[in-house]
């Protein structure tokens, strides 16, 4: 299946963005919309806690007036009168100390009524992120794919990077496929894989050096693969530890691969450098490994984590910045495509399969404006502009 803009023309991201492009206008402005109640409710209970702070304070002068002039005009005089000072101060002393305590009672109940608000902002806003980038194929930069063999299954995780500072992690499902629902041999990629990094050990002089083994039978106990680096685990059983353990980098004098062996005795005096046709041997299995992840990474089941510029989005309430980010990114190829549907007040794109035949998806761009209506101020203006493009007129044919 391929994608197309609506003029026919090869569609570069090659995935149906117009549902995606859903997802994210509806998520997107839930999510704009929670921020700014959390942070509304956050700055009103701040601001009222001022305010009772400063009436308290003058208050607190008042008494502090009213004492002294009391304590002024019956000094010195009739017992009576003294007693008559005595009490009312007291009682005035009272009266601050209750308003003292109301105003620290009303500030302790708006700071819970705008924690809970908060909460449940970031909570909404975590629910719209996590659907948002699901859906929506931002580009990336960097990649990096791991998995771990827990229990006879395989967990993975991914993490991305992506453009304007955004990286995210996912935890990803092999719910829909079939072939990394069981443990991986190392055959299930690639046959022959014989390395030496077998331990013998001598009987007579006790000591150990490699010997070649072939590795077609041992199961893929974990990896994390990224754009430059990768470190593959294998173990003999799925149900045992860990055996051998892969390094392999890219340096400044070129390819680099490692092994370790955990918890094989005498194995550490043994250099872990493993010779250049060893190296070009385990890269052949490691290529063969990432071209065989690509399809996990696009089945995200939840978001772990996001960042904007090494900043986590959630910790430091920076969900209304990401998503004036994520405007910014979509934002051309949303006016790309407007550009090119047939009709201005649609956006649209085509499928072709591989017998030629096109189908037309399309989303009405009234219904992309009615989700953004509820959130009049400028974050999607941007995105408000892209759906404006006017779709391209073609010149007119050259007269001779």
């Amino acid at each position: 299946m391929r994608y197309l803009y609506g003029d026919s023309v090869p569609f570069p991201p090659q995935y149906d963005m117009l549902a995606a492009l859903r997802v994210f206008v509806e998520q997107a402005a839930i999510a704009a919309r929670a921020d700014a109640e959390g942070r509304v409710a956050s700055e009103a209970a701040q601001s009222e806690e001022v305010t009772r702070m400063r009436a308290t304070e003058s208050l607190e002068s008042a008494h502090a007036a009213v004492t002294y002039a009391i304590t002024a005009a019956t000094t010195g005089g009739h017992p009576l009168i003294a007693d008559y000072a005595r009490r009312v101060t007291e009682f005035a002393a009272a009266i601050v100390g209750a308003a003292h305590q109301d105003a620290a009672n009303e500030a302790h109940r708006a700071r819970e009524t705008a924690k809970q608000k908060v909460d449940h902002a970031k909570v909404l806003s975590r629910q719209c992120l996590e659907t948002i980038l699901i859906a929506l194929r931002l580009p990336v930069s960097e990649s990096r794919t791991l998995m771990d063999l827990e229990d006879g299954k395989n967990e993975f995780q991914t993490a991305l990077v992506h453009q304007e500072g955004i990286s995210a992690s996912f935890a990803l499902s092999v719910d829909a496929l079939e072939e990394w629902q069981k443990p991986r041999r190392i055959l299930d990629f690639a046959q022959g894989i014989t390395l030496p990094v077998g331990v013998k050990r001598s009987l007579f002089k006790r000591t150990v050096s490699y010997e070649p083994i072939t590795l077609d039978d041992f199961y893929i106990g974990g990896f994390d693969l990224d754009d430059d680096a990768a470190e593959l685990r294998l173990r003999r059983k799925p149900d045992q530890k860990d055996s051998l353990v892969f390094k392999l980098r890219h340096t400044d004098a070129g390819l680099v691969a490692e092994v370790e062996h955990p918890g094989e005795s005498g194995a550490e005096s043994l250099d872990p450098v493993l010779d250049p046709s060893a190296t070009v041997e385990l890269e052949r299995f490691v290529t063969q490994l990432r071209s065989a992840c690509g399809r996990v990474v696009s089945h995200k089941s939840r978001l772990l984590d996001v960042a904007l510029h090494g900043r986590g989005v959630f910790e430091e309430g920076l969900v209304r910045e990401l998503l004036s980010v994520m405007v910014k990114i979509v934002s051309p190829t949303v006016a790309q495509i407007s550009r090119r549907s047939g009709s201005p007040v649609e956006l649209t794109l085509k499928t072709e399969d591989d017998d030629g035949r096109r189908q037309e998806v399309y989303v009405k761009k009234s219904e992309l404006y009615a989700k953004l209506d509820p959130v009049p101020d400028s974050l999607f203006d941007p995105l408000r502009s892209a759906l404006e493009a006017r779709p391209e007129t073609p010149p007119p044919p050259s007269v001779r």
